[in-house]
Parts: structure tokens; sequence; C-alpha cells
């Protein structure tokens, strides 16, 4: 049997709580709601790693196994986090140089640790 890595990330108790602050969405607000989150990102996708990195988990467990662990203590689930800055930090050398960069201003990474 072939084996084939994969990783599972959060989003709040769902996507729209991450996206939008409200946690308890109108189902005909959501589409709304994704394309206005599209849309603020599309001309910069290097802010879209800004937005991770504003209070959606604490720095101290912003690695894969240490958010998982985060995320299901007391009510954590239920506050508005996700750990896709993750994906981006385990991923980083599949990045593009300036998403490095990016990383590395905001604390994740360092040059000792990824060149």
């Amino acid at each position: 049997m072939k084996k084939f890595p994969f990783s599972a990330y959060f989003c709040s108790c769902n996507l729209d709580h991450v996206i939008s602050e409200n946690p308890n969405v109108e189902s005909s607000q959501k589409v709304e709601n994704a394309k206005d989150f599209s849309d603020s990102y599309f001309s910069d996708p290097f802010e879209f790693i800004s937005f991770l990195d504003r209070d959606l988990l604490p720095k101290e467990v912003a690695a894969y196994r240490s958010s998982w662990e985060y995320i299901q203590k007391g009510t954590n689930s239920l506050h508005r986090h996700t750990h896709l800055i993750c994906l981006l930090i385990d991923r980083y050398h599949l990045l593009k140089p300036e998403a490095q960069q990016k990383l590395k201003e905001l604390g994740y990474v360092s040059d000792s640790e990824n060149d």
C-alpha cells in the first residue's frame, strides 16, 4: 500500500468566522462575504500572510502539532482561530521569495532555519 503525506488545517468552528469575524453568518451572506474577502487579497496576496498573523493564532503555538494541542484546550475551538499560517511555514521552501520574506518579517521563520 502506498502512503501519501497529508495535513489537515482548521478554521475556527467554520471559515466564515475567520474571514468575516462572525461565527453565525446567514446563508444568504456567505457567498458575498467570501467574494469580499477574496477581492481584498487578490491584488496583494502577500497581505494575506499579514491577515493570518492578526490574532488568529498565538505565535507561540504557530507550529502544526502545538496548534492542534492549543485548539483542543478549553473553548479555544469556539474562538476565531486558524492555523493556515502553519501551512505556509511548513511549505516555506515552495513559496515565492516575497512570501518567504513576509514570514521572516513577521517572525515565523529565521534565515538560519530555512536557508
